[in-house]
């Protein structure tokens, strides 16, 4: 745990940062989430509805709505993944070139 400490204090300092990029990684996950559930619902609706015409009941099936959403999750998803891996690697490398200079220089030089 000692050997985490510098790295810990380096990161807690920018706390706003770090919530900001957890926020960007969860509308990613929520993203991909919905996308999944939203499509596979469709599908098995989709194979429902031609069960039943193959069956010869008449059946009616909305195609707008649950692709306008899947596009709407397909694009969230893409936005806030390029967001997050914009936005969270630059987080992740300042505190490891700040300890990596820190760890490397003498305590009095200059750079």
């Amino acid at each position: 745990m000692r050997e985490l400490r510098p790295w810990l204090q380096l990161i807690l300092r920018r706390r706003g940062r770090l919530v900001a990029g957890g926020a960007l990684l969860l509308a990613t996950l929520i993203s991909g989430i919905a996308l999944l559930a939203l499509s596979g619902w469709f599908l098995t609706e989709t194979a429902l509805v031609g069960l039943l015409f193959a069956a010869g009941v008449q059946a009616y099936i909305n195609l707008y709505v649950p692709g306008s959403g899947i596009r709407f999750f397909a694009v969230s998803r893409t936005v806030s993944r390029y967001l997050e891996r914009l936005y969270n690697p630059q987080y992740g490398a300042e505190p490891a070139y700040r300890y990596s200079r820190s760890a490397v220089q003498p305590a009095g030089a200059g750079g």
